[in-house]
């Protein structure tokens, strides 16, 4: 079952930035929130994609090892 947007609010392990994003998204219209939320991930799904080297560990993580 998915959380609801109470759910997250009332989520005490829930990150400030997740809460304060839902808050100002609730303010909004709807479709347009969702159209943005959207975007967010799409955009953070590439970041993610464009860390990934062939061998599947993170690029920001390798210099950790070092």
């Amino acid at each position: 079952m998915k959380p609801s947007c109470e759910d997250i609010l009332n989520n005490p392990f829930a990150s400030f930035w997740i809460k304060s994003a839902l808050r100002c998204a609730l303010d909004r219209d709807p479709v347009d929130a969702l159209n943005d939320a959207e975007l967010l991930v799409s955009a953070l799904q590439e970041n993610i994609a464009s860390r990934l080297p062939t061998d599947g560990t993170l690029l920001f993580m390798k210099n950790i090892k070092d």
